[in-house]
């Protein structure tokens, strides 16, 4: 009987130490959520200003660029450009704002290319997109000076 008990105490305690290992490692996975800015490797362009890429050791994740609006026009130039600069396994630095998620389930953000730019504002500045004010929070004023660099639109939807 006392090997019994001891033996179901054994299993008892294999069995909490893999959940713990388990959670711990789900937790180191999405440390990610917690700073201002993650890193996520691309992996596919839909568009100019959507893509997706894949997170440290996650699945993939569909990221939509903040603060731009492509024109029809332009539909097919921004997205030859976003793929000039965005080679498949290209690391970018992802910078949510307000919303960590949109309507669509996409991660609303800004988006640092290699070199330090931004992208949302690389389009903008490139005449390739419009700039839509009431997304941006945290760079607004960049993007301002943008409109007033170039003879972009600004869209304010409110």
């Amino acid at each position: 009987m006392l090997m019994r008990k001891t033996f179901i105490l054994l299993i008892f305690t294999a069995v909490l130490l893999t959940g713990c290992n388990k959670y711990n490692k789900v937790a180191d996975e999405l440390s990610f959520l917690t700073p201002d800015k993650f890193q996520c490797t691309l992996v596919k362009v839909y568009s100019g200003d959507r893509f997706l890429c894949q997170l440290s050791g996650l699945n993939n994740e569909k990221v939509r660029l903040l603060g731009v609006k492509i024109p029809i026009a332009e539909k097919e130039a921004a997205k030859q450009y976003t793929e000039s600069i965005l080679k498949r396994s290209t690391l970018v630095e992802i910078e949510p704002d307000k919303e960590t998620r949109d309507s669509n389930g996409d991660i609303p953000a800004y988006v640092i290319i290699p070199g330090g730019r931004m992208l949302n504002l690389a389009l903008a500045e490139q005449g390739l997109a419009d700039i839509n004010l009431d997304e941006i929070g945290k760079y607004k004023s960049l993007f301002i000076e943008i409109d007033q660099q170039t003879d972009v639109k600004i869209i304010e939807e409110n």
